[in-house]
């Protein structure tokens, strides 16, 4: 099986041009770039041109188009016959010829009055149907728009033009162009009202508690967060813009949620299975199923899901892992080939690839987050040296870390707690509570915290070997009120001041006063 992906495609659409005061026009179309990744050829729909001048025997009617052989001419009349009525001639045209024009990259073909009817005093308002042309899908895939034209001489200017000859004009239109195809993809979020938007509920949105709970649950009382994402053809967004006249029904439909690590509070229900046991943790609604869940990314795939499909995703929380914040993406993929349902308002043909299946990307998106009720300083660098003991004097490296607490609150017995977080350089985690951190708690003013830390980190054997850390720390309490200071000193005297993100404000915040 052959599987080749697509990052940016365009979409098809023949769009017409209204013939008032002359000349050329076709009927609206819309084919999606993904059908023209398994058609080989797709006929337009037909191509008339309507006469706003006193044409002659021997004069010529051109049509032309951009480049070589990106559209095949054999659907077209070689010879037009149109009766004479309502005081109008009859009109006969024959094809001469054809030819490219390299300096122009055109191609253009060539018809010639060879007969004016008797009857009737105009050729004005005399339609003259051509019939369709058929692309070449993978010529026309180079184009973001492909239009074609027409234009008229008399039987002496003929055409070829003769360099530096002007000839005589004859029918000049303003709608002599039309534009046949308008690429577009067929495959697109909703981007609705309500829907896949920041003013929506379909995004990530909770608000972890460090409160009550330290990161165990959401806060305000939700137990879950539900997601959804709406992958569908671009109709719906604009019914006028995008006709699916020639489309296909894709495969599946694969949404890919990202977050730094936003996913590793997820554990193995069942770790005697080969493959991770998220029930409960994480649910999808049917149709579609969870793939696969890691640290940084959960993976939902829906089978044949149709040209409007929703995925819709729950997160529960444990009880037992520390529920991370931060910020959420989202990404698609859909999968197609010739297997599923092909639809079409004009003729085409397939072209032979067997079971090859396409995978086209849809861009990755910004897509909620969950914040914390609480002060979070990240501080990204910090030194240790190796040590022997809990009490171990200087060890040629001392840690500065400071916690200012600016709120003007008289604590009872509801002083928050100080909460840190240890990343090793392996990229392991390590948790500390204020239990942990012998009851450390941020009251008014400045409290150090550097020692309190050192002592927990060497009983957790995380100085057995000098490293560096970076260091997340958190405080139950109005991030305006919090401020974090972080430095170090090596020997004593050379102290290296570290940029953390102190303070992070919230506009709203359901805190302490």
């Amino acid at each position: 099986m052959k599987h080749i992906f697509r990052t940016s495609l365009a979409t098809l659409i023949l769009m017409s041009s209204t013939a008032t005061a002359a000349d050329l026009s076709v009927n609206n179309a819309g084919v999606s770039n993904q059908f023209l990744d398994i058609a080989a050829t797709l006929n337009s729909f037909p191509i008339s041109v309507t006469l706003q001048d006193e044409y002659s025997e021997g004069d010529f009617i051109m049509l032309s188009f951009p480049g070589e052989n990106v559209v095949s001419f054999a659907s077209l009349a070689t010879t037009l016959n149109v009766e004479a009525t309502s005081g109008k001639k009859g009109v006969t045209l024959d094809y001469v010829t054809s030819g490219y024009d390299a300096d122009a990259d055109e191609t253009w073909l060539k018809y010639r009055i060879t007969e004016l009817g008797e009857t009737g005093n105009t050729t004005v308002g005399v339609k003259l149907n051509f019939g369709a042309v058929t692309a070449d899908t993978d010529e026309l895939a180079a184009y973001d728009s492909y239009s074609m034209r027409t234009f008229s001489r008399t039987s002496y200017d003929n055409y070829p033009d003769t360099a530096g000859n002007s000839p005589d004009p004859l029918d000049v239109s303003e709608n002599s162009e039309a534009e046949l195809y308008y690429m577009y993809d067929q495959f697109q979020y909703d981007t609705r009202t309500g829907a896949m938007t920041e003013e929506s509920n379909w995004l990530f949105d909770r608000t972890v508690d460090v409160i009550d709970s330290y990161r165990l649950t959401f806060a305000d009382g939700y137990s879950s967060d539900r997601v959804k994402v709406r992958v569908l053809h671009p109709w719906f967004l604009n019914p006028g813009k995008y006709v699916p006249n020639s489309y296909l029904r894709p495969k599946s439909l694969r949404v890919i949620y990202s977050g730094a690590n936003m996913f590793s509070w997820v554990v193995d229900s069942n770790p005697q299975t080969e493959t991770l046991d998220f029930n409960g943790q994480i649910n999808s609604e049917t149709p579609c199923v969870i793939e696969s869940v890691s640290a940084d990314q959960v993976v939902q795939v829906c089978d044949s899901p149709g040209y409007d499909r929703t995925a819709i995703a729950d997160f529960y929380p444990n009880g037992t892992e520390l529920l991370p914040d931060g910020s959420f993406t989202v990404s698609a993929e859909v999968d197609y080939d010739q297997s599923n349902f092909i639809g079409s308002d004009t003729d085409y043909t397939l072209k032979e690839i067997g079971d090859t299946i396409f995978t086209y990307t849809l861009p990755t998106i910004s897509y909620g987050e969950w914040d914390i009720n609480g002060s979070v300083t990240n501080i990204p660098y910090m030194p240790y040296s190796a040590q022997e003991s809990a009490e171990a004097g200087s060890t040629g490296i001392d840690q500065i870390l400071y916690v200012t607490n600016k709120s003007q609150k008289e604590y009872s017995d509801d002083v928050p707690p100080i909460y840190i977080d240890v990343i090793t350089e392996s990229g392991g985690r390590e948790h500390f509570s204020s239990d942990d951190l012998g009851g450390l708690v941020a009251n008014q003013g400045i409290t150090k915290i550097a020692g309190a830390l050192r002592e927990a980190m060497f009983a957790r054997g995380l100085l057995d070997n000098s490293q560096k850390v970076s260091i997340m720390v958190t405080v139950p309490e109005n991030p305006a009120n919090i401020e974090v200071y972080s430095a170090y000193n090596v020997g004593g005297s050379d102290r290296g001041w570290v940029q953390n993100d102190s303070q992070r404000v919230f506009e709203e915040t359901p805190l302490r006063d």
